[in-house]
């Protein structure tokens, strides 16, 4: 019996992903289109509300950083997403390593950016819910708006940075110059049981996923209903003054 340790013939096998024509026409044409006016019109919206100083003290600070963030996860979709659909219609070499050169940084950035932004929205939201239903505290939080803002960027990087070392690029030698010459699998990081279940289940889904929606949900809820219960009092207050003018 010969030890044979060549590579099987089908190793360096691509299989063409399903329905490429119109994944490349959606994700990399329309897509790529839609991202580029995302990061125009999220740079001006920052640069806009940063040239001014009063803008940066008021409550307008939590829209001109979800612009600036804005603008990473819009720019993080081209190299991440278009090119991914490019690479594979185009079945280049060259645009697989560059794609797997950037791939695991550009996509931590963009998962920091979208989860700053929650906990931003949710900053944001926490102001008009204190300014609705509380609104003698308003002076008081209003003095912390650029900390409570320092600490949602602060948990976006928490919580998603070790996304940087829970993927595995490995090397396949014996496919260089192929599709197949590079492999993305999760690291044994990613993999570890303790890590999948106290960090990833239970704490970044629980803080990031979880906690805004109720808080979010909440505090939407109890406006509408101080609102509402502000209106009747307000339509109550103009009927009384309309019935003592007819008395009158």
């Amino acid at each position: 019996m010969t030890n044979d340790t060549s590579p099987p013939e089908d190793s360096c096998f691509y299989q063409t992903p399903r329905f490429l024509t119109e994944r490349f026409i959606l994700v990399t044409v329309v897509g790529t289109s839609i991202a580029i006016v995302g990061v125009i019109e999220n740079v001006f919206l920052f640069f806009m509300l940063a040239r001014k100083r009063d803008h940066r003290n008021s409550h307008l600070l939590y829209l001109m950083l979800l612009a600036f963030f804005d603008v990473f996860v819009s720019g993080a979709y081209i190299p991440l997403m278009s090119f991914s659909l490019l690479l594979d219609y185009v079945e280049s070499v060259v645009l697989l390593r560059a794609w797997f050169a950037y791939m695991v940084p550009m996509i931590t950035i963009s998962h920091i950016a979208m989860t700053s932004s929650s906990f931003l929205i949710l900053a944001a939201s926490f102001e008009r819910y204190i300014n609705t239903v509380m609104p003698n505290r308003m002076r008081c939080l209003k003095k912390y708006r650029r900390q409570i803002a320092g600490v949602a960027v602060v948990l976006g990087v928490i919580t998603k940075v070790s996304l940087a070392f829970e993927f595995n690029i490995t090397f396949n030698a014996e496919c260089v110059g192929t599709m197949s010459e590079y492999a993305l699998l999760l690291s044994p990081l990613a993999m570890d049981h303790h890590y999948n279940l106290v960090w990833r289940l239970w704490f970044r889904n629980i803080l990031t996923i979880l906690l805004p929606f109720f808080a979010l949900a909440f505090m939407n809820m109890r406006i509408v209903a101080v609102l509402q219960k502000t209106d009747f009092e307000l339509l109550t207050v103009q009927k009384l003054s309309e019935a003592q003018r007819k008395v009158c």
